[in-house]
């Protein structure tokens, strides 16, 4: 938590502190080497597996800042779903629907954390204490519910339309590829 405080400032690094669940993952974080950055710009909060980099934004509030990274984190230390599409091993609607399910996941982690800083005495946002309430009434099925009617930080469209869009992107190219040799989209050659 030194190097958390060190470039985040005392406040950050105490709120942060106060949840458990929270530290054990930025301990973890650290042992397999993710980085963690703060920019500039509009709010919002993204991951990369690939590189191993979590990436906030310093417009938002501090707490969700924390609760943010909550949620990317466990994309990188927990995440199953790959990101990139391969048409050859997996159908369009199981793509999306696990995509979906680890995206479910991360919320419900966010909210473990979100509580913790409840219980420590810290006041959430309106956005994060909407998602703590669906939780309390319905548990993961009602934030499973509540991801599809979401939109993504990265574009802002809903989840179901973004992950289909990356396979139907991924299926073009690998449709391209199958061209270019003359087989099907599916085919051997091209993988």
């Amino acid at each position: 938590m030194n190097k958390i405080k060190r470039q985040y400032g005392n406040w950050f690094a105490r709120a942060a502190a106060s949840s458990p669940t929270l530290v054990s993952d930025i301990k973890e974080a650290r042992r397999r080497g993710v980085r963690i950055l703060r920019v500039p710009g509009r709010c919002q909060a993204y991951s990369t597996c690939k590189d191993k980099l979590v990436v906030i934004s310093r417009r938002c509030a501090t707490l969700t800042q924390i609760t943010d990274l909550a949620h990317e984190l466990y994309h990188i230390l927990h995440g199953h779903a790959p990101i990139d599409a391969d048409p050859r091993r997996v159908g369009r609607r199981r793509y999306i629907r696990r995509l979906l399910e680890e995206e479910t996941d991360c919320f419900v982690h966010e909210i473990t954390v979100a509580e913790e800083l409840l219980e420590a005495g810290y006041k959430l946002g309106a956005q994060e204490m909407e998602w703590v309430r669906s939780f309390r009434r319905g548990g993961r099925k009602a934030i499973r519910r509540k991801v599809e009617r979401t939109e993504t930080a990265v574009n802002g469209k809903k989840y179901r339309l973004y992950y289909g869009e990356l396979y139907d992107e991924a299926l073009q190219k690998s449709t391209r590829s199958c061209s270019a040799c003359k087989h099907c989209q599916r085919c051997q050659h091209c993988a």
